[in-house]
């Protein structure tokens, strides 16, 4: 079995932190260990060092320290003297958000950029979850990477003059709600593309392809428009065909249990947006499937296989042969 080190060794003990250069006198350092000088024989060369217990104290606890720190599952955020000192971080690198909400994955080699740097685009977010929300008012807004990275981006204000989100230059996919208001209509694209127009209150699935960013509607479902607003409470509902084909499905009201909400087998894909208070969750379905479950005050991307109702971006199964590497994909993991 493993070791778990619950402490590092010596963590109460007498420790002398070793250096990380050659040192003149020959003492004990990272970059040369232990020189000739403690091979030498202590009764009869005076030349001769011993290996004294603060030194090594340290150097098995600067280990263990360290093997703790991954079995507890943590991750280093970057560190730019370790990149300079080392040339840079290499391709497929991770490193921590310094928010604690997910990661950042090396794009290329000797990577030296610092990935929550405006305009950084050699790193891309990992395993990132949550939401977060941009401020937009009468001019163009260009969230720092740390909100980018975020799946679900929450647009709040009220603008009467066209203005523009721009984002970095990522290939990734994002939801964007646009609670808004106003006449004044909102752009998401990159800096020099052209992207994506939304209007006040719409939510839109949008996708990055390195240079500018596209809506992810299929296109066989380009014309579809349109919300429907189904209020809850702790009944079972069925929503017709004709209600179904609103691309945008708006739960309201206030839960009092569990409810499940049905929909028709048709193979699209909606945007359900659950407003519902309570401390219960809705299932959305079809009559014969399993569904998915959404909480409320959380927007879910769904699309029906022609069976049952799935989440965009559910992980594959394992007999796809997708390899874990490839699931990297803004909080799929």
């Amino acid at each position: 079995m493993v070791k778990k080190f619950v402490k590092p060794f010596a963590t109460g003990g007498t420790k002398t932190p070793l250096p990380d250069s050659t040192q003149a006198t020959g003492e004990v350092s990272y970059t040369e260990g232990y020189g000739p000088d403690y091979e030498r024989i202590l009764s009869t060369d005076p030349a001769a060092k011993n290996i004294e217990r603060a030194g090594q104290n340290a150097l098995f606890f600067d280990i263990t320290e360290f093997c703790q720190f991954t079995q507890t599952g943590q991750k280093f955020p970057f560190d730019t003297a370790l990149s300079t000192e080392i040339g840079g971080y290499p391709r497929g690198a991770v490193v921590s958000r310094t928010d604690g909400n997910g990661a950042w994955i090396s794009q290329a080699a000797a990577n030296i950029s610092n990935p929550e740097t405006v305009g950084t685009t050699t790193w891309m977010p990992a395993g990132v979850v949550g939401s977060t929300t941009i401020a937009i008012a009468a001019t163009n807004v260009t969230p720092a990477p740390l909100a980018a990275g975020f799946p679900i981006l929450i647009l709040t204000g009220a603008t009467t003059v066209a203005v523009a989100l721009i984002l970095p230059d990522w290939k990734g996919n994002w939801v964007i709600d646009n609670r808004t208001t106003g006449t004044g209509i909102i752009t998401v694209k990159t800096a020099a593309g052209t992207g994506v127009a939304l209007t006040a209150n719409s939510i839109i699935q949008v996708v990055g392809d390195g240079t500018d960013i596209k809506s992810m509607t299929p296109a066989a479902s380009a014309a579809r428009e349109g919300t429907f607003i189904q209020a809850l409470t702790n009944v079972n509902v069925v929503i017709s065909a004709t209600d179904a084909k609103n691309p945008i499905i708006i739960f309201t009201g206030v839960l009092t249990a569990n409810v499940t909400v049905t929909l028709p087998t048709t193979k699209t894909d909606w945007i359900i947006d659950n407003r519902t208070t309570g401390l219960f969750t809705v299932i959305v379905k079809t009559a014969a499937g399993t569904g998915v479950t959404t909480s409320t005050l959380v927007n879910t991307s769904i699309f029906c296989d022609g069976a049952d109702i799935l989440e965009v971006g559910s992980p594959p199964t394992p007999s796809t042969g997708v390899s874990p590497a490839q699931l990297y994909f803004f909080g799929q993991l």
